[in-house]
């Protein structure tokens, strides 16, 4: 719901004028200037948000093979640093703004833990979540007095990829991982980034003068 809040900022920033609000034809102008002042704000407040994401633990069991099966805990996992190297936001017209993220990436650290019998193990790993992509659509439209409104058309997000490095380099935990980890971790952040569209498209937000 804050990410969305910034985006709603975002698009206040780039409303610089408009015509008669009390016409419900009510024209709102938008300029480059206006756009690009508004991405550097709204993409500094995105970076703060994403960095409180929170990560859940993982426990459970796994077969090594000749091993037989050992129980496994992935905890504390923590966002260390969050990159957005790519990054636009550009007026659609008789729609609203769009606001896209490209080739971000996160990195995050946590704690292993395995247990195999009677002999048990853990360590420190690090993890590079990578080709993050995430696309908001703002639909711009007014209430009956003529006031703007904008409210969430859509939202997207995906992760291309995930690298793991333990501080062990059993090859099997790398396996645990994406077998058992990955695809579940991959999941729960791309609900995170997108679950508060619901909660806001309805209903929609105005701003008065």
């Amino acid at each position: 719901m804050a990410l969305c809040y910034t985006l709603i900022v975002t698009y206040c920033l780039v409303v610089l004028g408009r015509a008669d609000t009390g016409n419900p034809g009510a024209v709102v102008r938008i300029t480059q200037k206006g756009l690009d002042y508004a991405r550097q704000i709204g993409i500094g407040v995105l970076q703060q948000k994403l960095s409180s994401i929170q990560l859940p633990d993982y426990s459970g069991s796994y077969d090594v093979g000749i091993l037989g099966s050992v129980h496994y805990d992935i905890s504390g996992m923590a966002i260390t640093s969050v990159q957005l190297p790519s990054s636009q936001i550009t007026f659609v017209p008789n729609v609203g703004l769009k606001v896209s993220i490209d080739q971000a990436f996160i990195e995050i650290h946590g704690r292993w833990g395995v247990k195999y019998l009677f002999v048990s193990d853990s360590g420190d790993f690090n993890l590079k979540v990578l080709r993050i992509s995430i696309a908001v659509g703002l639909s711009l439209g007014s209430d009956g007095s003529g006031r703007p409104t904008v409210s969430t058309s859509d939202c997207s997000a995906h992760i291309g990829d995930m690298q793991v490095h333990f501080t062990d380099t059993i090859d099997w935990l790398v396996n645990l991982f994406d077998d058992a980890i990955a695809s579940s971790l991959r999941q729960t952040m791309e609900n995170q980034v997108v679950g508060f569209k619901n909660s806001l498209v309805s209903p929609e937000i105005s701003f008065s003068d």
